[in-house]
């Protein structure tokens, strides 16, 4: 099940829809609209890992595998 959040004439879109899981408040979507009903932006993920047990190390620029 999920939650669809509704927001109308922000200071950046004229709509924007944000779309999250019920049970665990998760974002897995947003998409945003200019005046006219044009799509500004748009995300939508999916495959969503919250117990990935990050630490320092991981966005560290020192770590050869950090690539941000």
């Amino acid at each position: 099940e999920t939650i669809h959040i509704r927001v109308e004439n922000s200071s950046y879109a004229a709509k924007t829809e944000i779309y999250l899981y019920k049970s665990s408040h998760l974002l897995y979507g947003l998409h945003s609209y200019n005046k006219s009903g044009g799509l500004l932006e748009s995300y939508t993920y999916r495959n969503i890992k919250v117990d990935v047990r990050l630490t320092d190390y991981d966005f560290d620029p020192k770590n050869k595998e950090y690539d941000f």
